[in-house]
């Protein structure tokens, strides 16, 4: 609980009309008594408004004319920069009902958990804001029991917007119960500490992402795949792409994540751009590191020689019957060693020979800048 010691309240602005209702109260504040009917203050360094809801009677035997009486008085603690025009209410915690926990048997209502069953047990989460949001907003202990406080205290619900948290108390016979007040205020303070919804469009951030992904991805794939086609490099490369690709991963998931969030299938959807994000990264690295190697390789082209030592057709055949034919060809190098080369010549044969002139490579992975066939 903050020290209400520290409690002098600074009066930003205020409206007349209240009558005596709220003198008890800016004078526990530190503030001249006067016929308020709204207050606004800085508090322990936060915007706080203070509002006395009226009802209006229509008229009766006993009073012949309309008649106003007090209702309630509205408790708001604003968010650092927020205007005063309140937005659309966001996030509503109330009690549970026995009504609620039927709806949600049924499937007829879907709230959002907290994780922490004793507080989802007791709130009911009325929510049109993104998932993430309430769990931000929820996931100190502190905010949470200044929660469960306020709704016992006789608070039918707390609001948080995009601006502020508000509370609404209702009055016994037209009088301000200084002390309740204060004690909400109390815990209005803590609850705003937490922030509230954000005003960004989550979904929509979300597609856009998920757009930029595909395209991200396709333009890296791409990439690597030219690159290794004009200067072939060991698959060595492959391994520090999927490795960068996994780093880039780690760091970006939060951001995604809160980009994405706004719907039940946020967290698919999330995950989905991630793994785009994450494979993009990866395809980039592989086809930079092969174009590096090739590019800035400043090496002598060294002469290779070999022979064809094997010719290998291999047709498959899918499901809808399509035949699809393989063609290989394994070349037998003056060293000993052999390598298999993928949609070769079909005009090559066993025996014929082959040239190769490779390079060492800038980052010392040796590549093929030509390769010839010749006859026997």
């Amino acid at each position: 609980m903050a020290d209400r010691e520290q409690w002098r309240a600074q009066l930003l602005s205020s409206s007349d009309g209240g009558g005596e209702a709220l003198y008890g109260l800016a004078s526990a504040l530190g503030i001249d008594g006067r016929d308020f009917s709204r207050l606004a203050l800085k508090l322990a360094g936060q915007r706080v408004i203070v509002t006395l809801e009226r009802r209006t009677h229509a008229p009766d035997f006993e009073h012949r004319l309309e008649r106003e009486t007090l209702e309630a008085i509205v408790l708001t603690v604003k968010f650092e920069g927020a205007p005063d025009a309140d937005a659309s209410a966001n996030i509503v915690l109330r009690r549970e009902r026995d009504a609620d926990v039927r709806d949600k048997d049924r499937g007829l209502t879907v709230e959002v958990q907290t994780g922490f069953p004793g507080f989802d047990h007791a709130v009911f989460i009325d929510n049109d804001s993104s998932e993430a949001d309430v769990r931000r907003v929820l996931s100190k202990e502190a905010t949470r029991q200044a929660v469960l406080r306020l709704l016992d205290a006789g608070h039918g619900s707390i609001r948080i917007s995009a601006t502020g948290v508000t509370v609404k108390q209702r009055l016994k016979r037209e009088t301000v119960d200084v002390e309740a007040v204060l004690t909400a205020l109390e815990d209005l303070l803590i609850v705003a500490r937490a922030g509230g919804p954000r005003e960004a469009a989550r979904g929509k951030r979300g597609e856009l992402l998920f757009g930029v992904g595909v395209a991200l991805c396709t333009a890296a794939v791409a990439y690597a795949w030219l690159c290794y086609q004009w200067w072939s490099t060991t698959l060595l490369v492959l391994g520090i792409g999927v490795v960068v690709g996994a780093i880039a991963a780690f760091f970006t998931r939060p951001a995604i994540e809160a980009a994405c969030s706004g719907d039940s299938g946020s967290s698919k959807r999330s995950a989905a751009v991630l793994a785009l994000f994450a494979f993009a990264a990866g395809a980039f690295v592989v086809g930079g590191l092969v174009h590096a190697n090739a590019a800035l390789d400043g090496s002598e082209s060294e002469l290779w020689r070999g022979v064809v030592a094997d010719i290998q057709d291999t047709t498959t055949v899918d499901r809808n019957n399509k035949r699809s034919s393989r063609h290989t060809t394994v070349v037998r190098w003056q060293d000993g060693t052999e390598t298999t080369i993928t949609g070769s010549d079909l005009g090559v044969r066993k025996g014929d020979r082959v040239t190769e002139r490779r390079h060492s490579g800038a980052l010392g992975w040796e590549w093929v800048d030509e390769r010839t066939f010749g006859s026997r």
